[in-house]
């Protein structure tokens, strides 16, 4: 929060900027034991524009996702979900005669994200496919947001139906808890059990053997919500392929699980071609007004800032703190992104972290939601101390921020911004608070 105590009501005027007030700051921010004079302004020029996110790496998350849904702003939204599974019992095997009864894929849910409107208790609803991988996955591999993996073309198992975020569920007569559970097909899942027995006798033959499932959430219609993309734990014993069968004797089951030595990846995609976003990436006349971040490595934001050396560098100051507040369009039917991340963009095309992350090594320097304001703030002040320190007098250069959403493959949360200068004048804007202490 912003650290000013507000003490005197005369207007210092500048002919560089204009002064948005004096104020006395408290002594947190001040050198010695004495009150200083110090000024603060927001009069700074920033343009931005709504950008593609750049890939990341989706494997081996501890949290996952799976889901589909079309965002009114941002369009369709799906997530797809590729797997390894190892044996419950390496060196397992089947008895002789075993038949099966049933055999699920599941995922342990943790929570969704879909319209703020919607209640918990709603049931979503959703559908399926779910398709036996057709090469292997590496878990030394690295695979990234957009990666794609090879599948046999034949269904193996297909669920469409309601899914709530808290429906328990009873198997074998226990009560569960809710999760994505999708039967697969009979004849493959007693081709599995049925299968040479080597195929079981440790966990890298099975995956060579069985390459894993690959889950596809398919586009549906929704009756009273727009879809909905689901949380789940990888690592759940409620997560994973389980067959159930019975022999002369008895009635039992077996489980193939995934853990953390299990290969596997999310793939996000996004169409934005028939979106409002899609329209307006790299726009900085709509920056101006609004602009877009969406998680799920959807959308980040490119500020330039053109002119914070130039209008301190004249006269020498000090600068007490400096704060980027990006104000958040509350009217959306959507919650907004929890946390955002800031870098900064070198000329290169390359990022680097801000000095107040570098050298401090808390590399969060804030960029929370703050709910009550409405905003998410960043503490920058040893980053326009250092651009004012190497600024050159008449240089035309301009300095390049990224705002990316922070957990981008572990939420899927989206956030409509208030830009530099919304078309409504009464609309809070995005700025770059400055307070400071002039030396002469």
């Amino acid at each position: 929060m912003r650290i000013l105590i507000s003490a005197l009501s005369i207007c210092v005027l500048f002919t560089t900027f204009s002064c948005r007030r004096s104020e006395e700051i408290g002594r947190e921010v001040q050198v010695g034991n004495n009150d200083i004079l110090l000024a603060t302004t927001d009069s700074f020029h920033i343009s931005g524009s709504t950008k593609k996110a750049e890939l990341e790496r989706t494997d081996e998350r501890f949290d996952g996702m799976l889901g589909a849904y079309i965002d009114p702003i941002f369009g369709p939204n799906v997530i797809s979900y590729h797997t390894q599974f190892h044996l419950e019992e390496e060196g397992f095997v089947f008895p002789d005669g075993a038949v099966l009864d049933s055999a699920f894929v599941s995922f342990r849910l943790t929570g969704g994200y879909r319209e703020k409107s919607i209640d918990d208790d709603t049931r979503s609803l959703m559908h399926f496919e779910v398709y036996e991988l057709a090469e292997d996955l590496s878990f030394e591999s690295q695979y990234m947001s957009n990666d794609v993996v090879k599948t046999t073309p034949n269904i193996i198992g297909e669920f469409q139906g309601n899914i709530g975020l808290n429906d328990s569920i009873v198997v074998d007569g226990v009560s569960q808890p809710s999760q994505i559970r999708i039967r697969l097909d009979q004849n493959w899942a007693q081709n599995l059990i049925s299968s040479d027995p080597a195929n079981f006798e440790s966990n890298s033959a099975f995956t060579s053997f069985m390459k894993g499932l690959s889950v596809k959430p398919i586009q549906t219609n929704q009756v009273n919500s727009n879809g909905t993309i689901f949380y789940f734990n990888p690592y759940s014993g409620f997560t994973g392929l389980t067959v159930h069968y019975h022999t002369a004797d008895d009635t039992t089951k077996f489980s193939f699980i995934t853990s953390s030595l299990t290969a596997n990846f999310m793939t996000f995609e996004h169409d934005y071609s028939q979106s409002l976003v899609g329209g307006i990436f790299e726009d900085t006349a709509t920056g101006s007004n609004q602009l877009y971040l969406q998680s799920t490595i959807g959308t980040d934001i490119e500020l330039e800032l053109k002119d914070i050396a130039a209008q301190f560098a004249a006269d020498p100051k000090v600068i007490n703190i400096a704060e980027l507040y990006i104000p958040v369009d509350t009217t959306q039917e959507y919650y907004p992104i929890s946390r955002l991340s800031v870098s900064r963009k070198l000329a290169d095309g390359t990022a680097e972290l801000l000095p107040d992350q570098a050298q401090t090594g808390a590399r969060i320097i804030d960029g929370s939601y703050y709910a009550d304001s409405a905003y998410y703030r960043f503490l920058i002040t040893q980053y326009v101390q250092e651009i004012i320190h190497n600024y050159t007098p008449g240089s035309t250069d301009s300095e390049k921020l990224v705002i990316s959403p922070f957990g981008n493959t572990t939420t899927a949360n989206r956030s409509v911004l208030n830009g530099p200068r919304p078309n409504d004048p009464n609309t809070e804007k995005m700025k770059i608070v400055i307070t400071y202490t002039p030396l002469n």
